[in-house]
Protein backbone atom coordinates (compact mmCIF):
# COMPACT_ATOMS: atom_id res chain seq x y z
CA UNK A 1 0.00 0.00 0.00
CA UNK A 2 1.42 3.33 -1.03
CA UNK A 3 0.74 6.42 1.03
CA UNK A 4 0.13 9.61 -0.92
CA UNK A 5 2.72 12.06 0.44
CA UNK A 6 0.81 15.09 -0.84
CA UNK A 7 -2.21 14.00 1.22
CA UNK A 8 0.08 13.59 4.24
CA UNK A 9 1.42 17.11 3.70
CA UNK A 10 -2.09 18.60 3.40
CA UNK A 11 -3.23 16.89 6.62
CA UNK A 12 -0.02 17.99 8.33
CA UNK A 13 -0.76 21.61 7.41
CA UNK A 14 -4.22 21.27 8.96
CA UNK A 15 -2.92 19.70 12.18
CA UNK A 16 0.06 21.99 12.68
CA UNK A 17 -1.26 25.27 11.21
CA UNK A 18 1.99 25.56 9.25
CA UNK A 19 1.53 27.56 6.03
CA UNK A 20 4.39 26.08 3.99
CA UNK A 21 4.05 29.01 1.60
CA UNK A 22 7.74 29.55 0.93
CA UNK A 23 8.14 32.49 3.31
CA UNK A 24 10.45 30.39 5.52
CA UNK A 25 12.20 27.98 3.20
CA UNK A 26 14.20 26.23 5.93
CA UNK A 27 11.12 25.48 8.04
CA UNK A 28 9.15 24.47 4.95
CA UNK A 29 11.90 22.02 3.98
CA UNK A 30 11.97 20.63 7.52
CA UNK A 31 8.20 20.08 7.54
CA UNK A 32 8.23 18.46 4.10
CA UNK A 33 11.07 16.15 5.13
CA UNK A 34 9.30 15.16 8.35
CA UNK A 35 6.16 14.34 6.36
CA UNK A 36 8.12 12.26 3.88
CA UNK A 37 9.99 10.36 6.60
CA UNK A 38 6.81 9.72 8.58
CA UNK A 39 4.97 8.48 5.48
CA UNK A 40 7.81 5.99 4.89
CA UNK A 41 7.73 4.98 8.57
CA UNK A 42 3.98 4.27 8.43
CA UNK A 43 4.31 2.39 5.12
CA UNK A 44 6.97 0.16 6.69
CA UNK A 45 4.62 -0.72 9.56
CA UNK A 46 1.65 -1.76 7.36
CA UNK A 47 0.73 -5.44 7.75
CA UNK A 48 2.37 -7.55 5.01
CA UNK A 49 -0.97 -8.80 3.64
CA UNK A 50 -2.12 -5.18 3.20
CA UNK A 51 1.20 -3.81 1.97
CA UNK A 52 0.91 -5.72 -1.30
CA UNK A 53 -2.62 -4.49 -2.08
CA UNK A 54 -3.55 -1.21 -3.71
CA UNK A 55 -5.73 -0.19 -0.78
CA UNK A 56 -8.63 2.23 -0.90
CA UNK A 57 -9.44 5.54 0.78
CA UNK A 58 -10.81 3.77 3.86
CA UNK A 59 -7.38 2.21 4.43
CA UNK A 60 -5.01 4.84 3.08
CA UNK A 61 -6.81 7.80 4.70
CA UNK A 62 -6.15 6.72 8.30
CA UNK A 63 -2.55 5.82 7.43
CA UNK A 64 -1.98 9.24 5.88
CA UNK A 65 -3.53 10.86 8.95
CA UNK A 66 -1.19 8.89 11.21
CA UNK A 67 1.85 9.93 9.16
CA UNK A 68 0.76 13.59 9.33
CA UNK A 69 0.12 13.38 13.08
CA UNK A 70 3.53 11.76 13.64
CA UNK A 71 5.20 14.52 11.61
CA UNK A 72 3.32 17.16 13.65
CA UNK A 73 4.44 15.50 16.90
CA UNK A 74 8.05 15.42 15.74
CA UNK A 75 7.91 19.09 14.73
CA UNK A 76 6.39 20.02 18.10
CA UNK A 77 9.14 18.06 19.89
CA UNK A 78 11.82 19.87 17.88
CA UNK A 79 10.21 23.25 18.55
CA UNK A 80 9.96 22.59 22.27
CA UNK A 81 13.61 21.58 22.40
CA UNK A 82 14.74 25.00 21.17
CA UNK A 83 12.11 27.36 22.60
CA UNK A 84 11.43 27.89 26.30
CA UNK A 85 7.95 26.95 27.56
CA UNK A 86 7.61 30.18 29.43
CA UNK A 87 9.19 33.53 30.17
CA UNK A 88 8.72 35.47 33.36
CA UNK A 89 9.86 38.65 34.97
CA UNK A 90 8.93 40.45 38.16
CA UNK A 91 5.82 41.98 36.55
CA UNK A 92 4.65 39.47 33.95
CA UNK A 93 4.67 35.77 33.18
CA UNK A 94 4.07 34.38 29.70
CA UNK A 95 3.57 30.67 29.26
CA UNK A 96 3.18 28.84 25.97
CA UNK A 97 0.48 26.24 25.42
CA UNK A 98 1.17 22.53 25.48
CA UNK A 99 1.55 22.00 21.73
CA UNK A 100 3.63 18.87 22.24
CA UNK A 101 0.96 17.36 24.48
CA UNK A 102 -1.75 18.15 21.95
CA UNK A 103 0.35 16.63 19.17
CA UNK A 104 0.91 13.51 21.30
CA UNK A 105 -2.83 13.09 21.91
CA UNK A 106 -3.54 13.51 18.19
CA UNK A 107 -0.81 11.01 17.33
CA UNK A 108 -2.22 8.47 19.81
CA UNK A 109 -5.74 8.90 18.43
CA UNK A 110 -4.64 8.47 14.82
CA UNK A 111 -2.54 5.46 15.80
CA UNK A 112 -5.55 3.84 17.45
CA UNK A 113 -7.55 4.34 14.24
CA UNK A 114 -4.90 2.33 12.35
CA UNK A 115 -4.62 -0.61 14.75
CA UNK A 116 -6.01 -3.18 12.31
CA UNK A 117 -3.77 -1.96 9.50
CA UNK A 118 -0.38 -1.90 11.23
CA UNK A 119 1.92 -4.55 12.64
CA UNK A 120 1.86 -4.42 16.43
CA UNK A 121 5.21 -3.65 17.98
CA UNK A 122 4.18 -3.28 21.60
CA UNK A 123 3.69 -6.02 24.15
CA UNK A 124 1.94 -6.11 27.47
CA UNK A 125 3.32 -8.42 30.12
CA UNK A 126 1.13 -8.66 33.15
CA UNK A 127 -2.21 -9.69 34.51
CA UNK A 128 -5.37 -8.24 33.11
Amino acid sequence: MIINKENVLEKFKLYSSELLDGSNTVRDALCRELCSECAAWVEARVKPELAESEGDESESGPLESLAAAEAFWQLAALDQAVVPLGVSSADIKIQLGDRLGAAQRLRDEKGAACRGLLCEDEFYFGTA
